[in-house]
Formats: structure tokens, C-alpha cells, sequence
């Protein structure tokens, strides 16, 4: 390791351990809100309002404010917090097991229910707004969203789409040194256009069908080529080193300053700032990185899933933990992305968002990597392989979520709620 490594704050982010515990299992998930008459709401003022009920009421406190405007608010390691368009999203805190994770977020969900703010919102269970325009949302009042507001129509066509509209759930997973950072992380880009294929949940926007049963990865796909999608190195050998340079040759969107503001990163990556200020934004420079999976401190974060059922969303982390905490799959998985080249990934991948599992070739990956899952887990030995059960239908009926929604013409079904 060279001496400059070692004096990189993302390279200190990514290996210091301190009290962290190995093998836990976080998700985070975005959803829509809505209330039957009313259609989808936002920030102002519902949302605004509930997380000011939290805060008087419920023994909530605010982790993020903007000029007296509450944007985000947690209970010990539990947050609930909002996307650009106001899509609200619940992060509870990591557990050990999937079942662990699924009773914190129904527990998180039936306290902001109960509230009065809330009374008859109803999640609902698309990855894309299906009616509103970009134009019509108000963005929540974050300075840096309004940076990037700015910044995304430079650098691709449909960046304020995936800030506005879009929603999915990330899966993060925990790593213990170098090693198995980079397997985990070589190992969750492998299995991305499998994920995508197979749980599209996205055939709508601005009130009609697109064409493609998961239009959020379309959106994702030209947003910000440099930020997002599937780095080249990942079809490499790669180490620390290599995801490192990656973060700090990324031209920042923004810049915190010592004195707490926030302005443009005017093309400024991290490795051009000052020192001060090149640790003050390592952890939001590896935040800056929107890749289908990326490093976080101590863990992988999964990034390409639209967003599902509560049965389909946590079926589909068993699959996750099953293909990935298991070490046999995990090596199994890696040495058959050896032979893939970026050419033929990113068509599968392409194919995977437009046709689901069309593809035969798709769909016989996929039915491999379903039987390996329920392998990994009864080895995990914990009962999740009972999680699968919403998986392996869509797989016997060889449909997507996006194409079981179209085929319940459900588009209609909420104009007329």
C-alpha cells in the first residue's frame, strides 16, 4: 500500500472498522405516498407537517434541517427522510437477520400511520411516478438538491426525472476488509441485469406506458454517465485503490465549506480541493457516486432495485443475501463474471430494463441464480429461504411486476381512486 493511499480520507472511510458488526443486513426504502382524491403527495405541506408531528409527538428528532425546515428525522439508528421530489423514504436500522429488518420497517411505517397527519396515505408500490411531470413537482428545500437541480441537464437527459419521480430500495451489506469489499461489490454488479429483468417494476410515466418495463433504469441509464451505471474497473481485477480514484477523480456536484454552506463543485473533484476541505468531503464524495452498487464505509450498497411489494421487496433481499453473504455462490458468481466484457453486459442490461425476462438468455440466468439463492440460505441456516416464495412465482408465471400491472390495467384503477 503506498503512503499516499493510506493518507486518503476515503481509503481511512473504507477501512476503519471501529464498532462496526460483520454480516448485518440494511435497507433503505423509498416510496410514494398517496391519499385517494388527493393523488401523490410532497413536501409541502404534507410532509412537512408529518415530520414536525414526529418531532413534537412521537419522540423523533430532526436530523436534517434547512432554515427551520425539518427534512429528515431519527430515532436512535432508525431515519426516515425524504427524496428530492418528497418521496418519503424509511431506513431502519441494520439487523442480523431479514425477518429483524422487516418488523423495524413495519414498525417505523405503523408509527407514522397512526399519526394525524397521515391518516389514509397509502404507500404506493411503483419505482416511477406514474402521472405527475418533472415540472410539476416542488422540490424539497435543500440547497444541494437545487445544485443539482442545476448540474444533472449538463450531463444527461433525464437527470431531474431520477430526482423527482423515481424510487427503489438499496440492500446494504457489510464487508470486513479489502477482499471481501471488492468480491461483494465485483459480485452485486454481476447480478445487476439479472435484479433488473426480473423485478421490473416501472412501465409507466407522465400517464402512460413507455415501452419498458423498468423505465427507473432507463431513466438511471442517462442521467450522469461518470457517476452512474457500472464503472469500467469493475470488469477488472480491482482493489481499494482502484474505487478510491474512482471517488476522488469524480467531479464533485457540490462542496461543503468549513463554515457549513454548500456551493457547486464547478468541476472540482476531491483530490483538487484542500486538504481541510478534502476531508470535510470524502463521505459525501463516495455519496456523490450513484453506480448500481457502491462502497459505503464497512458496506455494499445494492442501488439497482425498483421498487416492490413489501412480499416482492424482501424476497427479493433473500435472494441478494443468498447469492451474496454466501461465500460458494459469492466465488461461483465472480469467476463467471470473468468472462463477460462490458459490450455484452451493458446490451444484457439494456435488454433486461425494456424486456424483463424476455430475454431467454435472461431468464435462464435468472432461474440458476434463484436456485442458487435457496441453496445459500438454507446453508445461512436462519429459515429466510421461505422469503422466496413471490420470486419463484414470477418466475413460473415468467412475468414481471411491471407486466402483471399492466395486465391489471392498474394505471386505470388509480385514476379512478
Amino acid at each position: 500500500m503506498s503512503s499516499q493511499l493510506s493518507r486518503s480520507p476515503v481509503y481511512r472511510l473504507l477501512t476503519d472498522r471501529g464498532n462496526k458488526r460483520g454480516d448485518t443486513i440494511g435497507v433503505e426504502v423509498e416510496r410514494l405516498v398517496r391519499k385517494p382524491g388527493q393523488g401523490i403527495l410532497h413536501y409541502e405541506p404534507d410532509m412537512r407537517r408529518l415530520f414536525s408531528e414526529m418531532v413534537d409527538g412521537r419522540g423523533w428528532e430532526s436530523a436534517y434541517d434547512y432554515e427551520g425546515q425539518i427534512l429528515a428525522v431519527k430515532k436512535n439508528a432508525d431515519y426516515i427522510s425524504l427524496e428530492p421530489g418528497g418521496q418519503l423514504e424509511i431506513s431502519a436500522a441494520p439487523q442480523d437477520t431479514i425477518f429483524e429488518v422487516q418488523e423495524c420497517e413495519k414498525k417505523i411505517e405503523s408509527e407514522i400511520l397512526s399519526t394525524r397527519e397521515a391518516q389514509g396515505w397509502e404507500w404506493l408500490w411503483m419505482a416511477v411516478n406514474p402521472f405527475e411531470k418533472v415540472e410539476a413537482i416542488k422540490m424539497i428545500p435543500s440547497p444541494r438538491y437545487q445544485i443539482m437541480t442545476d448540474y444533472f441537464p449538463k450531463v444527461g437527459k433525464r437527470g431531474l426525472e431520477m430526482m423527482r419521480l423515481t424510487t427503489g430500495f438499496h440492500l446494504n451489506l457489510d464487508f470486513n476488509d479489502e477482499r471481501s469489499a471488492c468480491d461483494l461489490l465485483k459480485a452485486s454488479f454481476a447480478i445487476v441485469p439479472e435484479i433488473v429483468g426480473w423485478l421490473a417494476n416501472s412501465p409507466y410515466e407522465f400517464g402512460a406506458k413507455t415501452g419498458n418495463f423498468s423505465e427507473r433504469s432507463r431513466i438511471w441509464a442517462d442521467t450522469d454517465s461518470t457517476r452512474s451505471g457500472v464503472p469500467n474497473f469493475v470488469f477488472s481485477d480491482f482493489g481499494f485503490r482502484h474505487y478510491v480514484d474512482f471517488v476522488e477523480s469524480t467531479a464533485l456536484m457540490y462542496v461543503f465549506m468549513e463554515d457549513g454552506t454548500v456551493e457547486a463543485g464547478q468541476g472540482r473533484a476531491l483530490k483538487n480541493l484542500p486538504e481541510s476541505l478534502c476531508e470535510l468531503n470524502a463521505l459525501s464524495a463516495m455519496r456523490q457516486i450513484f453506480t448500481e452498487s457502491r462502497l459505503k464505509p464497512c458496506c455494499v450498497e445494492l442501488r439497482c432495485f425498483d421498487q416492490q411489494t413489501p412480499e416482492r421487496r424482501y424476497a427479493a433481499v433473500a435472494m441478494a443475501v443468498g447469492l451474496l453473504y454466501d461465500e460458494e455462490n459469492r466465488g461461483a458468481i465472480i469467476q463467471e463474471f470473468k468472462s463477460i466484457n462490458g459490450k455484452s453486459y451493458f446490451e444484457k442490461l439494456e435488454v433486461a430494463g425494456r424486456t424483463g425476462m424476455h430475454s431467454d438468455r435472461l431468464y435462464e440466468q435468472i432461474k440458476k441464480y434463484f436456485e442458487m439463492a435457496e441453496k445459500g440460505l438454507v446453508r445461512r441456516g436462519l429459515g429466510e429461504e421461505k422469503l422466496l416464495g413471490p420470486l419463484e412465482e414470477l418466475i413460473r408465471l415468467r412475468k414481471t411486476p411491471a407486466e402483471l400491472m399492466i395486465e391489471a390495467d392498474f394505471l386505470q384503477t388509480l385514476r379512478e381512486s
